[in-house]
């Protein structure tokens, strides 16, 4: 949520929290429909195929991102240097994910997101100074 954009962030104030656990369950959940109340309250205002739709999550573009924007930064961090010093994964692995993918042999995409998520999380706040994090805010 700090990097992101949330459209739930106001449902999760506390004081909102608070509120809504003492609402009977029968304000908030209709058979298997869950957010009722959010669903009543939207009626007139959005219209009624989004309001019943199913569930539906947000796809970035992460293999256009991987295949082509992002190329340079997955060499940067995931060079033979890079990778040897994190001690985390097995160069020759992540260079035949990439080249597999690349190729259109398999989709491997997701796992080089990962990859790269979790090493750009831990340059941030595991490698540097906790203070510089703080400060950098």
């Amino acid at each position: 949520m700090a990097e992101g954009t949330e459209t739930r962030v106001p449902l999760l104030d506390l004081e909102i929290v608070k509120k809504v656990a003492a609402l009977p369950f029968g304000w908030k959940v209709s058979g298997f429909k869950t957010k009722k109340i959010l669903r009543d309250v939207a009626k007139g205002v959005v219209p009624d195929k989004i309001i019943h739709r199913p569930k539906a999550g947000f796809g970035a573009p992460y293999r256009k991102w991987l295949r082509y924007d992002l190329n340079e930064m997955w060499n940067e961090l995931t060079s033979e240097a890079s990778v040897r010093k994190r001690g985390w994964y097995d160069y020759k692995a992540l260079q035949d994910a990439r080249a597999r993918s690349q190729a259109g042999k398999d989709d491997l995409y997701m796992l080089q997101w990962v990859i790269l998520t979790i090493e750009l999380w831990t340059r941030r706040f595991i490698d540097r100074n906790p203070a510089e994090v703080l400060f950098a805010l």
